[in-house]
């Protein structure tokens, strides 16, 4: 199994993510089982993340880093690399940690479960827009839509979602299937 050794992105923009992203996997064959080193990553971004867990879960991956890193703690308050599939445990997980949304598997055989996440999901956007006109709509909408075409046009029977709430306002690290992101 090739070891990646992810480099820590230069700031936080949209555009630097993804050249880091696409500097990490565009030597490799993407469906290959890979362990990505995550030691040298002071930050986390969800542009990063939610591929990496995607692809870790998907492909059989694994990840290392170090346990003393405060990273340690963070990947842990998202259940990172493996997510939660249940509402009990993303419940639980949101409250313990009010400011990060753990990393969630859809799973296209547990409807009622998946859309009761995606609620949960949507619930936590609502409550940091707070009462502005239209807002449940906005996040309800884009978040539905995005979920539904991954089971009707990917052939994949799960689906990955992550958030992460940045003041003054959350950024939704969209929904992934097979690694590849749409970003909300």
């Amino acid at each position: 199994m090739e070891t990646i050794i992810i480099p820590q992105p230069k700031d936080n923009s949209l555009i630097t993510q993804l050249v880091c992203l696409y500097k990490i996997l565009k030597d490799t064959k993407f469906s290959d089982p890979h362990n990505f080193d995550v030691s040298n990553i002071n930050w986390f971004y969800p542009l990063l993340i939610l591929p990496l867990s995607a692809h870790i879960n998907c492909f059989k991956s694994t990840y290392c880093g170090d346990e003393n890193n405060i990273n340690h703690s963070y990947l842990d308050a998202i259940n990172f690399p493996y997510g939660v599939d249940s509402v009990t445990i993303f419940q639980q997980q949101s409250h313990a940690h009010k400011n990060y949304i753990p990393i969630s598997i859809l799973k296209k055989e547990k409807g009622a479960e998946r859309e009761r996440l995606e609620s949960l999901f949507s619930m936590m956007m609502y409550d940091v827009l707070g009462s502005m006109a239209g807002a449940q709509n906005a996040v309800h909408y884009p978040i539905t839509e995005l979920v539904t075409n991954i089971f009707d046009h990917s052939k994949q029977d799960r689906g990955f979602m992550f958030g992460q709430m940045n003041n003054p306002a959350p950024r939704a690290q969209g929904i992934v299937r097979d690694g590849m992101t749409l970003k909300l």
